[in-house]
C-alpha cells in the first residue's frame, strides 16, 4: 500500500546495505483521506468511490530487497471516513516476491479493520474486519520446451486470490469472494506482450438476496471470463 495519488506530502528515501548488495526502501506520507460508507464498507460489488477532503489519512511502507533474489514489504495506512469523524479505519499489509531467473512468485496479505456505526441516534460503534490475499506464480515456457524457439516468447502466468468479510452487516453484503485466473503472455518482441487469459470468479454466502442481481452479473454463484490485454513499453 504506497501512498495513492492524492494532494497531501510524502517522505521517502532508501539505504544500500550489506556492501550495497541489499536496499532498505521507505515511505511516510499525510494525504487526502477516503470517505464515505460505500468506499470502506463492503456493501456491494462493483462499489463506488469516493474522495473526502475533510480528513487526512497517514501512512507508512517500508521495503527490503536481498540482492536480485526476494523483495519483501510492510506498509499501513489508517485515518477517519465520516463527516461527524468518530469512525476510524485502518489497512495493514505485507507483499514478499522471490524471483528466480526469469521465474517469480508474488504473495501479498492486506487486512482492513473497520469502525461502523448501524443506528446513528444510538451512537454505538461496532467494528467489523476484511482480509484479502492473492499469490502468482509466472514462469517462461522455454523452461519446459527449451528446444523451441515460440516457446522463448510465450510465459505461463497463474493467480488465486480471496477477500473475506467476518460479518454479515448491513444489506446485500458478500461474505467471502475468490478469483482464479490461468493465462499465457506472448512477446513476439520486447516492447509489445499479448496476455490471453480463463478467469473465474466465486461469489461466496451473502447475508440477503440482493434486490438487483444486475449488479452482480447473470450468474450469481459463478463468473467466469475470456480476455485479452495488450501491453505496449516505451
Amino acid at each position: 500500500m504506497s501512498c495513492w495519488s492524492d494532494i497531501g506530502a510524502q517522505f521517502y528515501g532508501n539505504k544500500w546495505i550489506r556492501g550495497e548488495n541489499d536496499q532498505l526502501w521507505f515511505g511516510f506520507y499525510i494525504i487526502n483521506g477516503m470517505y464515505g460508507g460505500s468506499d470502506i464498507r463492503w456493501m456491494s460489488v462493483p462499489r463506488p468511490i469516493n474522495d473526502n477532503n475533510g480528513n487526512k489519512s497517514i501512512g507508512g511502507r517500508v521495503v527490503y530487497s536481498f540482492g536480485d533474489l526476494f523483495t519483501a514489504g510492510a506498509s499501513y495506512v489508517s485515518g477517519k471516513y465520516d463527516d461527524e469523524e468518530e469512525l476510524d479505519y485502518a489497512m495493514y499489509g505485507g507483499d514478499f516476491h522471490l524471483a528466480l531467473g526469469k521465474t517469480n512468485l508474488r504473495l501479498e496479505y492486506a487486512t482492513n479493520p473497520v469502525d461502523w456505526m448501524k443506528d446513528k441516534s444510538s451512537g454505538k460503534i461496532e467494528d467489523y474486519t476484511k482480509t484479502g490475499w492473492y499469490v502468482q506464480y509466472d514462469a517462461p515456457l522455454e523452461q519446459v520446451f527449451k528446444e523451441s524457439k515460440l516457446a522463448k516468447k510465450l510465459e505461463f502466468v497463474t493467480m488465486f486470490s480471496y477477500l473475506d468479510h467476518d460479518q454479515d452487516k448491513g444489506n446485500q453484503t458478500f461474505l467471502d469472494m475468490s478469483r482464479f485466473s490461468i493465462g499465457i503472455n506472448f512477446s513476439p518482441i520486447s516492447s509489445l506482450k499479448f496476455r490471453t487469459e480463463y478467469q473465474l470468479t466465486m461469489l461466496g454466502d451473502y447475508n440477503d438476496t440482493p434486490s438487483n442481481v444486475s449488479e452482480y452479473g447473470k450468474e450469481i454463484d459463478n463468473l467466469s471470463r475470456f480476455q485479452m490485454n495488450v501491453g505496449l513499453a516505451f
